[in-house]
């Protein structure tokens, strides 16, 4: 058998087979390559994973740089990594156009100074969260001034000032994209804007962060002399609508304007913006005013002017491939959405707040007018009684959907049943309905018998028991991350059907379930793929707790939380947890020998989230809190307050 299959493979030529190829998800490219090694050669071909970007693995082996090098991938990002693996990357693949460097306590300036320079190609440096490295410093040395003058994107430095900014800026004459910190605002001045204009000629993405520090002056300049595609504000807490009206007058060919800020915008600025940018392909906005709850087209009249020239005007983007509109009151109906999508064949990704009733007519034609559309998040009005929104029937008539993300309270088993019996199979992803009292064991049946594609599910705050856990493990073979948090009737007999059943998760969240001692350990020890764990049950105890985290040696998130867990079974566990990224400890009464402990035995752990900390005298504790700050790590620990240390 397995030399008639072999021939037939080897009958497929090589440029049919690298199109098959093309069309895989990288995963099914890596599964592909293991048929025969005249599939592999082919999976490997660069043209395949041209885009590509590789998180590396902790200790990454010379298989994995052959790998690397042999399909000529150039993008990584390093979570996490220490000195040699990032130097084992950076020395055995000197084509690299994008490094991420994040969350690494081990990495610092002068280690970057030394190795950076030697990557002739780099096009994107982005490091965060590493608290040796002070980018304000590492961004002066005058021997990486070639990098810096080659770079099309970079980290700016948090609380740089106007000067610092002027002289990073006059480096970097290549730079494409410039995204300002969200959290710390920026007091640039009008040379800040002429430096950036005259230096950053081919600056095409511009993120504000979290203040508009141009004046309407020096914004207007900015516009008229930068041929920007890409524009976000949604951070920016001082924004006015004058500066909002210049992008829309003086940006014809803008593609992306993402204004879904906590600054709402009136009926009158979106409309004024839907008007002047016909072209673009990427529209996020949202208002502080009532929407239209109704639409007719025709001679019809919206209930309010204002938002019937609104709703007018965004649909007639033809252009759109993602669609984000934030409301604050009032909903958009079936026949809302209908009239609003009717010319948008082209979306991709649709988001929005607050949907109201669709009518089976409508769900029927908005599925017709949006066959590309392939991510959905809504949030349901509250006014709609569970069943009896329409959402299930909305989303049976969209064939491409792959991601869908429903708020609603009062979801249901109906719902979900609709949903579920699509004429066309289901090519579903993932799918997030938590937060739904409505949603039971029967209504998990229909998803799990229909949506068998899932590959990520999240059902928290449901109203869920073992029956349906049952029903998921045994028909959704392929699911990779399965959030159950909060559905207290989840058992032990639940957790072992998951173990049993579920070989393919990697990520697993039993916070607030029934599971204990036997359900927890048989998860551990037959789940071999998982990366993050979240349980916080109050039933587990030292024995289960011992018992299953043996088997978690590749776990890198772990979120764990009992009365019933000690602190010398966590001493006692830290051998098996080397590999952690993250620990997260609640209720637990842990001493701060321990946790020296953990950040001894623990090379990549960067954040660590103590709840409740056994009460050792200030000095024990400083002496935790300094060795956290010396290396970088972040700490957060819970007494009678939280101490947040080394952010």
């Amino acid at each position: 058998m397995e030399e008639t299959n072999n021939a037939i493979i080897d009958q497929i030529d090589a440029n049919s087979l690298v199109h098959v190829l093309s069309f895989l998800s990288i995963k099914d490219k890596q599964n592909s390559a293991q048929v025969c090694k005249y599939w592999k050669d082919l999976a490997s071909l660069p043209c395949l994973w041209k885009s590509v970007t590789v998180v590396v693995p902790h200790s990454p082996s010379y298989w994995f740089i052959a790998s690397m090098r042999r399909r000529k991938i150039t993008r990584f990002v390093c979570r996490g990594s220490t000195l040699d693996e990032l130097e084992l990357v950076i020395n055995n693949i000197p084509d690299i156009t994008s490094l991420k460097i994040d969350q690494s306590r081990h990495i610092n300036e002068e280690f970057l100074r030394r190795n950076v320079i030697h990557l002739d190609k780099l096009a994107h440096l982005n490091i965060t969260n590493c608290s040796q490295v002070d980018l304000q410093s590492l961004y002066y040395e005058e021997s990486l001034g070639k990098v810096l003058g080659r770079l099309k994107s970079l980290t700016l430095p948090k609380n740089i000032n106007a000067a610092s900014f002027q002289a990073l800026i006059k480096k970097c004459p290549c730079l494409e994209e410039l995204e300002f910190d969200k959290d710390y605002g920026f007091s640039g001045n009008d040379q800040c804007q002429k430096v950036l204009v005259q230096s950053c000629p081919n600056l095409r993405f511009l993120d504000l962060g979290y203040s508009m520090w141009f004046s309407e002056e020096s914004w207007k300049l900015t516009l008229e002399a930068l041929n920007l595609k890409a524009i976000k504000v949604n951070s920016c807490n001082d924004i006015d609508t004058d500066h909002i009206k210049m992008i829309a007058d003086l940006c014809p060919n803008l593609e992306s304007l993402d204004m879904s800020s906590h600054s709402m915008y009136s009926n009158d600025i979106v409309n004024y913006v839907a008007k002047k940018l016909k072209h673009l392909k990427h529209f996020s906005f949202s208002t502080a005013c009532l929407f239209v709850s109704e639409f007719e087209s025709g001679t019809g009249e919206s209930k309010y002017k204002g938002e019937h020239d609104v709703l007018h005007e965004v649909s007639e983007m033809t252009k759109l491939e993602s669609l984000n509109i934030r409301l604050n009151a009032g909903m958009v109906t079936g026949e809302t959405l209908c009239s609003l999508v009717e010319n948008m064949s082209k979306l991709r990704t649709l988001n929005i707040r607050r949907l109201g009733k669709v009518s089976a007519i409508h769900a029927r034609l908005i599925g017709k007018h949006l066959p590309e559309l392939n991510s959905l998040k809504v949030v349901i009005s509250w006014d709609c009684g569970p069943g009896s929104s329409g959402i299930g029937l909305l989303c049976a008539k969209l064939p491409n959907l792959t991601d869908l993300h429903i708020i609603s309270s009062k979801l249901s088993n109906e719902d979900l049943n609709e949903m579920s019996s699509g004429v066309v199979p289901s090519k579903l992803k993932s799918l997030k309905i938590d937060c739904s009292r409505y949603v039971t064991d029967l209504g998990i049946s229909y998803v799990s018998n229909g949506l068998t594609s899932l590959t990520n599910l999240d059902i928290s705050s449901c109203n869920i028991g073992d029956p349906g856990i049952s029903s998921i493990s045994e028909h959704l073979l392929h699911l990779e991350v399965l959030i159950l948090n909060e559905n207290k009737r989840v058992s032990n007999h639940g957790a072992l059907t998951i173990g049993k059943h579920l070989k393919c998760l990697e990520d697993l969240r039993i916070n607030g379930t029934g599971i204990g001692d036997q359900g927890f350990a048989f998860i551990c020890n037959h789940l071999p793929r998982l990366h993050t764990l979240e349980a916080l049950c109050p039933l587990i105890t030292d024995v289960g707790y011992l018992e299953g985290i043996v088997s978690l040696s590749s776990v890198k998130i772990l979120q764990i939380g009992s009365h019933g867990i000690s602190n010398n079974a966590v001493q006692e566990s830290l051998p098996h947890l080397r590999n952690l990224t993250q620990f997260t400890s609640r209720k637990i009464p842990l001493t701060h020998s321990c946790i020296q402990s953990m950040i001894r035995v623990c090379p990549w752990l960067s954040s660590l989230f103590i709840n409740y900390c056994f009460h050792s005298s200030d000095d024990q504790w400083q002496e935790t809190i300094d060795l956290c700050k010396g290396i970088g790590l972040y700490l957060e620990l819970g007494f009678s307050s939280c101490l947040e240390v080394g952010k």
